[in-house]
């Protein structure tokens, strides 16, 4: 963490990072104000914009000063409830589960699936505070990019003398779009979630106190999800004896049967990287190679097979 803003930090005031655990009530930064007559009195000059000096004489903002640094709470919320059925008979058996579920928060965790940064507990996500406001779509909650309302799983084989047959169909609900704009210092893509009800950037008032902001509804999957997926998978087995003790047993797997073709990734980046305002052409079409947040096919896998032979003794 760091404990300047991002219109601080582009004015020039000092960035000096500090490994801990954010909150909103979380006071280790000292906080700095705008003031009108840059380079007077306390009035520190950074580049022509002027923020009161930090309360301990010097360039370093570290050290509490009895205000919150303007941190949110980091938390993530997982919640599901999950019905089972299975019979089993003598050559048949079944099983099917049912997920409703729902992962809400505003911190998906150690890794960052929305612009595929792999830093954990180092991210950009706390580098700065948001007493500006020009973070306020990260800091505020919505669903997260991996949450799935419905997994359904179904499963069944059937067994008569030599042969094995089983199947399996597994319709799942797709993940939430988000239109994610660039990160407004860094210039990396990808990095803030778009809060179109929030009332935009807002300085830190006279006596210091952190603004607050809202997004009602959360900017996090605004924008729907994608497809749902139903892949059906088929399993067969032919076994041949060799003895009371060996036998070999013939296998074959058939994935996607119906090869399938559901766009699961799309790109979420509303503007180009580096080029904040710029509308990125791409946007939420299927996100292709290369692009740090998608992987390698936006598309599900096609139909595959897999044949094998195994002998066992």
């Amino acid at each position: 963490m760091s404990g300047v803003n991002v219109t601080q930090n582009l004015a020039g005031l000092p960035q000096i990072y500090v490994v801990g655990n954010p909150s909103k009530t979380l006071d280790i930064f000292q906080n700095s104000s705008p003031c009108s007559n840059p380079g007077v009195g306390n009035c520190v000059n950074y580049h022509g914009i002027g923020y009161t000096a930090f309360a301990n004489g010097t360039s370093n903002p570290n050290g509490p000063d009895g205000i919150p640094d303007g941190f949110p709470n980091p938390y993530r919320i997982y919640k599901s409830g999950e019905f089972i059925v299975s019979k089993r008979f003598s050559n048949v058996q079944f099983y099917g589960s049912y997920v409703l579920s729902k992962l809400y928060g505003n911190f998906q965790g150690s890794f960052r699936s929305d612009n595929g940064q792999q830093d954990p507990n180092i991210s950009s996500m706390f580098d700065f505070t948001n007493s500006d406001g020009r973070l306020t779509g990260q800091d505020i909650p919505g669903l997260l990019e991996t949450d799935r309302t419905h997994q359904f799983k179904l499963f069944g084989n059937y067994m008569w003398r030599n042969f094995n047959i089983g199947a399996s169909w597994l319709p799942t609900s797709g993940t939430p779009i988000t239109d994610l704009l660039d990160h407004p210092a860094y210039l990396n893509a990808g990095e803030v979630p778009v809060c179109p009800n929030s009332s935009g950037p807002q300085p830190l008032s006279t006596t210091i106190t952190p603004a607050s902001f809202t997004c009602p509804g959360g900017p996090r999957g605004a924008l729907g999800r994608t497809a749902w997926i139903f892949p059906f998978n088929l399993h067969g087995e032919y076994t041949w004896k060799l003895g009371e003790r060996m036998r070999v047993k013939f296998v074959a797997d058939l994935f996607n049967l119906f090869n399938e073709r559901a766009i699961i990734r799309v790109n979420q980046f509303g503007e180009i990287g580096g080029s904040p305002g710029t509308a990125n052409p791409d946007f939420l079409k299927p996100a292709l190679s290369g692009d740090p947040v998608s992987f390698p096919d936006p598309y599900q896998n096609p139909f595959s097979a897999r044949l094998g032979v195994r002998f066992e003794f």
